[in-house]
């Protein structure tokens, strides 16, 4: 009950100086407005008006790209479904391995290319052995 107190009162000061914050930062800028611009000042406020809307920009464009993959991947917070080994590589060479599992985890694999003949066929094929 005491801790709920505490917090409300935090949040109440913290609001309250947050307030007051801002009223000092709107009265000062409304004494810089007050005063007459020189071309120094207006380089700087053309430069800061492109800085902000370039950022814009690029913030826009980059949630942009966020929503696409977040559309295209989902939640990839769920379990994959366990994969299965493919039996070609990219040549249309045949793979051959004794232990899947074991090839994942193991440090050093040795891997071999075999070529075979059968009925008069080449047929190479990936050998993959861990150690």
């Amino acid at each position: 009950m005491l801790c709920k107190i505490r917090l409300m009162i935090r949040q109440t000061v913290h609001a309250i100086v947050a307030v007051l914050l801002w009223i000092v930062f709107v009265y000062y800028w409304s004494i810089v407005i007050r005063r007459p611009m020189n071309p120094d000042t207006k380089m700087a406020l053309i430069a800061l008006t492109s800085l902000t809307v370039l950022s814009a920009i690029y913030l826009a464009i980059w949630i942009y790209h966020n929503v696409r993959v977040h559309r295209k991947y989902r939640d990839r917070r769920r379990l994959r479904r366990e994969a299965t080994p493919p039996d070609r590589d990219y040549l249309g060479r045949r793979l051959v391995m004794a232990d899947p599992e074991g090839l994942r985890r193991a440090n050093y694999i040795e891997v071999k290319v075999v070529d075979s003949r059968i009925n008069g066929k080449r047929l190479e094929q990936k050998i993959f052995r861990w150690l």
